[in-house]
This record gives structure tokens, C-alpha cells and sequence, in this order.
């Protein structure tokens, strides 16, 4: 969700897109609903908007997530970029496991939180 990403027009695969809803149903409506208007149905991101979604692209993406704490913490305070910090917490850490899921990371059970999140590497 870095708006100073490039977008690369890739997105997710349908299995990329499985693995993400696995991941957090919940994620996924919110995705829909408060993301997909500017990063894409697939997460393959568009204008300004940076390519979410499909193998690697939090880590590679110009701001380069380390780990799950670093992309809620971004999101928490910066998405959505017409609302920044209107997430709850819930909601945020929601979209952070459908993300995660999404590119190709294990999300624990019960999806990522403050408790687990350092632990889970993108890069």
C-alpha cells in the first residue's frame, strides 16, 4: 500500500488470490471494499497505486516490507490514502494477514497481530 511503489501490472494469481482469502476472509471483504478501488481487483495496482498482491511484491516494492509489523504500521497510519488511519485495528490487521497470504507468506491461524507479526519476513 505504498503509494511511492511502482506499480508492475502483475497482481495476484487465482492462487495468490486463494492463499490471500485463506489467509483472512475478513481481509478480503475489507480489500474489496476499501482497497481494491485504487490497488485493483487483484491487487495489481494502478496509477499511483503500487502492485499488493502476488509473489514477493510487498518485499520487493520500492518501500520494501520487512515484515508484517512494518506493513500494518504503514497501513495503520497511511491507507486508506483517501482516509488515512480509518481502519480499526482489527481491520487493519485483517487486510495486513490478506496481504500476507497473498504473497505467498504462512499466515499463522487466527491471521497476523502485534504478537506475531515481527516474525513474519518478506524480505
Amino acid at each position: 500500500m505504498a503509494a511511492t511503489a511502482c506499480a508492475s501490472g502483475r497482481g495476484a494469481t487465482p492462487a495468490n488470490l486463494i492463499d490471500a482469502s485463506n489467509a483472512s476472509p475478513l481481509g478480503e471483504l475489507i480489500y474489496k471494499e476499501r482497497c481494491a478501488r485504487c490497488h485493483g481487483e487483484r491487487g495489481q495496482g494502478s496509477g499511483n497505486a503500487p502492485t499488493l498482491l502476488g509473489e514477493e511484491t510487498l518485499a520487493g516494492s520500492e518501500r520494501g516490507f520487512k515484515n508484517g509489523q512494518a506493513l500494518f504500521e504503514y497501513v495503520s497510519t497511511n491507507m486508506p490514502k483517501n482516509a488515512p488511519g480509518s481502519l480499526s485495528v482489527r481491520d487493519t490487521w485483517a487486510v495486513v494477514s490478506y496481504l500476507a497470504g497473498g504473497n505467498g507468506r504462512s499466515v499463522p491461524r487466527g491471521g497476523l497481530s502485534e504478537a506475531n507479526a515481527a516474525d513474519l519476513k518478506f524480505r
